[in-house]
């Protein structure tokens, strides 16, 4: 079974003695604890010949946490995923879930329809439909048989 990985988790990354001088050297510049930022939220961007289609995975988290925007063709999808306090009586082992401020941003070709673009959310994934203009749709021209 040597093709089967490990999960890589902060424990897993970090040696309990380092052996290396490298192996500390970026500790320091740890912003996370500063700014408070989740990772890289997952996105998938689909186009088909009438829209672009962005699936967002948002865990957790409700449309009211959640804002779209578009500015000069750039849609940024930012939030915050706020983190739930532990209950009297109750002490975490493990705390593995992340929490946080996110933002992401997308540069869109100028052949989107700012007007029609739609978005929705359902069980933590958010879908961002993003329509062409007519104009950039493909034609379709017909072949005539002589």
């Amino acid at each position: 079974m040597s093709w089967l990985v490990p999960l890589r988790t902060r424990e897993t990354e970090k040696p309990l003695f380092p052996t290396r001088l490298l192996d500390t050297l970026w500790e320091p510049f740890n912003l996370e604890p500063l700014f408070g930022t989740v990772d890289m939220v997952p996105v998938d961007m689909t186009e088909t010949d009438d829209e672009y289609k962005l699936r967002v995975e948002l865990p957790g988290m409700e449309k009211d946490d959640v804002k779209i925007s578009l500015n000069q063709n750039i849609l940024t999808i930012s939030g915050e995923k706020k983190e739930e306090d532990a209950r009297e009586n109750e002490s975490f082992h493990k705390r593995e879930i992340r929490y946080g401020w996110f933002e992401r941003s997308f540069t869109l070709p100028g052949d989107v329809d700012e007007n029609k673009i739609k978005a929705k959310m359902k069980n933590g994934v958010l879908t961002i439909r993003v329509p062409k203009k007519e104009s950039a749709k493909p034609k379709r021209i017909p072949i005539t048989v002589q």
